[in-house]
């Protein structure tokens, strides 16, 4: 059941002592705040038997805080005592998504009995054809809609529920049209401001989204959609905090429900505030909150705190909930770092390569299963995810250093060589490229005196020189290898020299000690 914002419908000027109190009601129902909508209009109906706007009213609360039997109970009592058009509408909207024949029947008895010149009768039906579940019909809605602005054009609200038949339709220009043309009858009229808003919002204009949101607060000070959606737009920027402050605002100034406190502490998660996001998730869990997502969210939250026991309790209980609709790539990849904490390396890669298959864009888990390899001491396998990272992505040097290493470390010189070329190329003035070329040239060579690093050993000397105390481990191991060379190349004053440097930048080296006769 929808429960989202109630166009409310403009009110007889007839009524005189009990408009403003019946308009609290509907303006109530707007706001969410079905509890205190119901009461106002309970204890109305007990002064006014004859009102049908507020009867009308008091189902239009049930059904929109989803509760579509006591809106047909209400509904069928009124119609009990005698018929009016508007207790049809209210029947017909409480049946219709269970028995469509019967709701529309219902509906065709409104406009019958009102001969289809009721503007409220008009708009109740179109409003339930922009917003239902299963029977949405847009052309409907803008039919009615457009006779009853004809018989009332004065009314902002039928307004904006043509506005949000054009949404239906996905035709933003004329919705925003529609929205302003209520504006024009009431230049107050929160609902255009928000639903305009809420348009520049969804396309992620959100400078002009949130204009139009304190606009409208601004008109509006109490009404507290505002901070919902304002907090909807601070999440789509990911601007959390804020989010939160401007969330928490509407949760305490509507009806405390499951929905609400759902969404507020997905919000907490979202800002890292886990503690509190799982004090709220296990009480939703306790009260049999239907969600499944809820269980995601508390697989992620105690992975997130640190129990990765409790974690992958949940995450299995989401799978059992869950359906392929709702399943994400970060499903998967929590599911991996469950694993991984819980030392379950066969099931964190399987579950990362799952991951990246349900969401191509987490190339970065290829470095997660990468890394869970190298650890394991299994560099080719490592080596195989690296080169499958690097065909879907745009390689940087550091993707190219990370290949090599897994092709070097499992003997694979040939290759690590080739991919530490590849950092050459990128950065030339850097020496990371050149002294792993070298390492792996060395690791290459079948005999000392084929010297396949001695050129790559000699770049890093030249580049790395001018800031010695920066690059003193690459000098050392480059000076070290080039006296080894002229060492096994007969050539004792070279050699000296480079092991008399490798003794300045590290005065307990043992080999060039040795080489050099001293203790």
């Amino acid at each position: 059941m929808r429960k989202g914002i109630l166009v409310g419908f403009a009110l007889m000027q007839t009524l005189m002592m009990n408009a403003q109190t019946v308009q609290d009601a509907v303006r109530s129902i707007e706001l969410e705040q079905y509890e205190k909508a119901k009461k106002i209009l309970v204890d109305l109906g007990k002064k006014d038997q004859k009102n049908p706007e507020i009867t009308y009213q008091l189902a239009e609360a049930y059904y929109q805080s989803g509760n579509a039997d006591s809106a047909k109970i209400v509904a069928e009592q009124a119609l009990a005592k005698g018929e009016n058009a508007l207790f049809y509408v209210a029947l017909g909207k409480s049946v219709y998504e269970t028995n469509d024949k019967s709701g529309e029947n219902y509906f065709e008895k409104a406009l019958a009995l009102s001969k289809s010149k009721d503007p409220k009768v008009l708009a109740g039906i179109a409003e339930f054809y922009i917003n239902s579940a299963k029977y949405k019909n847009a052309d409907k809605a803008i039919a009615l809609l457009q006779t009853a602005i004809s018989k009332d054009a004065k009314n902002p609200y039928y307004y904006s529920l043509l506005g949000d038949a054009y949404l239906v339709k996905n035709d933003g220009a004329k919705a925003i049209e529609s929205f302003k043309k209520a504006l024009n009858v009431n230049p107050g009229f929160p609902l255009a401001y928000l639903k305009i808003g809420n348009i520049y919002n969804k396309a992620r204009n959100y400078n002009e989204g949130l204009k139009y949101y304190n606009e409208g607060l601004e008109k509006n000070p109490d009404y507290v959609l505002f901070h919902r959606q304002i907090g909807d737009l601070y999440y789509r920027a990911k601007q959390y905090q804020k989010a939160i402050a401007s969330y928490k605002v509407y949760v305490e100034n509507t009806d405390k429900n499951d929905d609400n406190d759902f969404r507020y502490a997905s919000f907490l998660f979202l800002n890292e505030n886990y503690k509190d996001a799982l004090n709220i998730f296990e009480n939703l869990k306790k009260k049999d909150y239907s969600n499944p997502i809820l269980y995601r969210l508390l697989g992620y939250s105690y992975y997130e705190t640190g129990d990765a026991s409790k974690g992958l309790e949940y995450m299995n209980e989401y799978w059992k909930k869950t359906n392929d609709k709702l399943i994400i790539g970060t499903d998967y990849e929590y599911m991996g770092k469950l694993y991984l904490k819980s030392g379950n390396d066969s099931l964190a890669i399987e579950n990362y390569l799952k991951a990246v298959e349900k969401d191509t864009s987490k190339t970065e888990l290829y470095n997660e299963v990468a890394g869970i390899y190298f650890k394991n001491k299994q560099y080719g396998k490592a080596a195989e995810i690296f080169e499958t990272r690097l065909s879907k992505i745009e390689p940087t040097a550091q993707d190219y250093l990370s290949l090599g290493k897994a092709y070097y470390y499992d003997k694979n010189y040939a290759q690590a060589d080739s991919a530490f070329a590849r950092i050459v190329e990128l950065v030339p003035t850097s020496t990371t490229g050149y002294i792993w070329r070298a390492r792996a040239n060395y690791g290459g060579d079948s005999a000392p005196d084929k010297a396949s690093a001695k050129p790559y050993y000699e770049k890093v000397i030249e580049l790395a020189e001018g800031d010695v105390e920066k690059n003193k481990k690459e000098l050392t191991d480059s000076y070290a290898y080039l006296a080894y060379y002229y060492s096994v190349n007969k050539d004792k004053a070279k050699s000296t020299e480079y092991w008399t440097k490798v003794l300045e930048l590290d005065p307990e080296n043992k080999l060039a000690k040795q080489a050099l006769g001293k203790k």
